[in-house]
């Protein structure tokens, strides 16, 4: 969002900025063309703020969040929950939505950046003017910051991708549960095998490789030491 402002704002006719506590919104009157309208250029209020990674984590409900009591297998069927990573600075997308006729996003062009346009749509797209359908919402596709790209992003506005979208949410979700139960799973199994010593054994998608790494060369050192013992012994028997 920040790089419209880059180079839109260079052509207003009048701008101004406004500092909250959870962020910084810039505002300017620009006189562009609408695609829908014959060739005629009118002034267009832009409204223009950031955000600061995803809006909303996922999350279990109150009732699976007992490591004891939980058993680790009722995790892979609970629900779970979207929360605001800062309520504040939903409230202000909110407050900066209200009443405006579009929308245009301009996120990191990655299924990261495209479920983030979801979560700012989710949370403006109720206090829009029009309520219903994406039909006033844009997604700019820009590959830098220049102003040849952010100029060409504008005059080639899209539209968001839900189901790369979707794909973060279902990989979110599954790095929740998985993470979570396996966490449980392994911390309450060593601390019935080896008692106090034991603490949280945290499991991630992100460590499986790493482990698999140190677990192989883990077993390679054991097999060359065990065989090169055994051919000592045979040496000195000899």
């Amino acid at each position: 969002m920040w790089c419209a402002r880059t180079y839109i704002s260079r052509s207003y006719v009048s701008r101004y900025a406004k500092k909250t506590s959870s962020n910084v919104a810039f505002f300017f009157l620009l006189k562009i063309r609408y695609a829908y309208h014959t060739g005629k250029r009118t002034n267009v209020q832009f409204t223009v703020t950031s955000v600061k990674g995803h809006l909303f984590f996922r999350e279990f409900p109150s009732q699976y969040q007992d490591r004891v009591a939980t058993d680790p297998r009722t995790l892979f069927d609970a629900e779970t929950l979207s929360i605001p990573t800062s309520p504040a600075l939903v409230r202000l997308l909110q407050q900066l939505g209200t009443g405006i006729d579009h929308l245009v996003l301009w996120l990191d062009c990655d299924p990261e950046g495209e479920n983030i346009c979801f979560e700012v749509i989710r949370t403006v797209k109720p206090k829009m003017i029009r309520k219903d359908g994406l039909t006033n919402v844009w997604r700019a596709k820009f590959s830098s910051v220049t102003p040849k790209d952010i100029k060409k992003a504008m005059q080639t506005l899209g539209t968001p991708n839900e189901n790369e979208s979707n794909a973060v949410d279902a990989r979110q979700e599954l790095d929740l549960k998985i993470g979570v139960a396996w966490t449980r799973f392994q911390t309450q199994f060593f601390k019935v095998k080896f008692g106090s010593r034991a603490r949280l054994v945290s499991y991630g998608p992100v460590r499986s490789s790493p482990y698999n790494t140190h677990i192989h060369t883990h077993t390679h050192t054991l097999i060359h030491s065990t065989h090169h013992s055994a051919k000592h012994q045979h040496s000195v028997s000899w």
